[in-house]
């Protein structure tokens, strides 16, 4: 063993090199994906920055000692590979990476990439083939070291350079912020309510489809009237958002913070509720587009220690979604993510959990709860669920499924079938006939440019009898005064 070890003496700080490149790419990658990224993130640099460090010491570790291990020709034999490995990870991952889609849940179809996949395994393969054949003469061993320490060196550098600006600005993503929670979101109050349901891009016609086939789910909508004939405005959440928290629309003439800022100045619908009693809770992740006086007075807004729940399972998903990037392009339909993963990982050090917009998550804390008249008497409130938005993770039943085996019509009906026990629970406890109801979405379907309409239902206080369906024309500029 000890002969092993001397006679490997001259080789250490190659393999040292080329472990300490692999090292750096598991450090850097992570980091890349995230300050690139980072306003689609709700976790800041404080929560998770040492997670990738022990990843990439833990590598840089491993990588030397079984090198170490190994004698002189299968040493070299060792370094060959982790170095090519490492070359090909570092070109992959800054220069041929496949811009596919964002990820958003959209479907994608993969078949399209055939040829891309081809031509980026090929090259990929040609790059390690050269590189193999380059270093089976062994002189070249030292620029090897040379290269892989260059290499490291300037993925450290272009780290530090991404890292600077959000060192001093991490505050808005400290340990200690402000989360929307689920405080209150089963009270409703004893004299009246306001309760606004937006179901994320439940079509129009999902609903018209449910009709046809289910005539009988007029019954289950007591009060309800629905507006066939009904226009939305936006095809995106955040507009369509802003628009229902202020009544007013933004016509992209001018920069959305000037537009924010003159908006706020006015007197708004939202307002005269507040003036006349009413207490305010946004439950969404996007509050920010409500004007700051009325997400500083949502009552379920506050200011909580965030922390990172199951952090084994993190890590993991950040290093797939480093993974799309920095493998081969062909493993990318194995590895592809919905950009929901990191929400489950949200926790806070609170009485109350942080809101969250996903479908069975409401179903299950609302199965575990009961709706009851408590807190304020006069109540607002605006609740927001991923409705219809792809990927469909539940099917009519509202039952878990494997994302798209259903159809769209399918997890609109269990999206009524959530609502709809939210409605049953007000019944129980006395409060349906003192609520105003509205279940509406922020958009219809979106896909490559096709914009379509969004449901929209309204039940007045004391309403009663079954289901109205009323054409009249409408639109989302008609909520504010709704």
């Amino acid at each position: 063993m000890l002969s092993i070890f001397k006679l490997r003496l001259k080789e250490r700080k190659t393999l040292l090199s080329v472990s300490l490149l692999l090292a750096v790419i598991c450090i850097y990658a992570p980091f890349e994906i995230y300050l690139t990224n980072i306003n689609e993130f709700w976790f800041g640099l404080s929560l998770f920055w040492w997670l990738p460090t022990v990843v990439g010491i833990g590598v840089m570790v491993i990588s030397t000692f079984m090198g170490v291990l190994l004698n002189n020709k299968s040493s070299y034999i060792y370094v060959t590979i982790v170095f090519v490995v490492s070359i090909c990870l570092y070109i992959q991952g800054n220069f041929l990476n496949l811009r596919i889609n964002v990820l958003n849940g959209s479907q994608i179809e993969w078949v399209e990439y055939k040829r891309q996949f081809i031509f980026n395994c090929a090259i990929l393969l040609m790059i390690a083939i050269i590189l193999i054949v380059l270093l089976r003469r062994k002189k070249l061993e030292k620029y090897v070291m040379y290269c892989a320490i260059f290499l490291s060196a300037i993925q450290m550098i272009s780290l530090l350079v991404l890292l600077i600006p959000h060192i001093d600005n991490d505050d808005e993503k400290v340990r200690y912020t402000r989360v929307v929670t689920d405080k209150g979101v089963y009270e409703v109050g004893s004299d009246s309510n306001i309760i606004v349901f937006i179901l994320d891009m439940f079509d129009d016609a999902y609903f018209k489809q449910i009709l046809d086939s289910e005539p009988e789910i007029k019954e289950k909508f007591d009060g309800f009237t629905y507006f066939s004939n009904f226009t939305g405005s936006y095809s995106t959440t955040n507009y369509s958002m802003a628009l229902l928290a202020t009544g007013k629309h933004f016509y992209n003439n001018g920069s959305w913070q000037d537009w924010l800022q003159s908006v706020s100045n006015d007197r708004l619908y939202l307002d005269e509720l507040l003036d006349d009693g009413y207490e305010l809770s946004v439950y969404s992740d996007f509050i920010g587009y409500f004007p700051s006086r009325f997400s500083d007075v949502s009552d379920n807004y506050i200011d909580v220690p965030l922390k990172i729940g199951n952090k084994t399972s993190f890590i993991c998903d950040l290093y797939r979604l480093t993974a799309i990037k920095y493998l081969p392009d062909i493993l990318k339909p194995y590895l592809w993510m919905t950009g929901t993963e990191f929400e489950k990982y949200k926790s806070i050090d609170s009485e109350y959990n942080s809101y969250t917009t996903e479908n069975l998550m409401f179903k299950e804390r609302l199965e575990k709860s009961e709706i009851a008249e408590e807190g304020n008497d006069k109540q607002i409130k605006f609740i927001h669920i991923t409705g219809t938005h792809y990927p469909y993770l539940i099917d009519e039943n509202a039952l878990e499924v494997d994302a798209d085996s259903v159809s769209a019509v399918q997890c609109a009906r269990g999206v009524l079938h959530i609502v709809g026990e939210y409605l049953d629970q007000l019944k129980r406890c006395g409060s349906y006939d003192k609520s105003n109801i509205i279940l509406m979405a922020d958009h219809g379907y979106y896909w490559d440019g096709v914009l379509t309409n969004p449901v929209y239902l309204v039940k007045p206080q004391n309403a009663s009898a079954a289901l109205v369906i009323n054409g009249v024309p409408a639109s989302q500029t008609d909520f504010a005064p709704t």
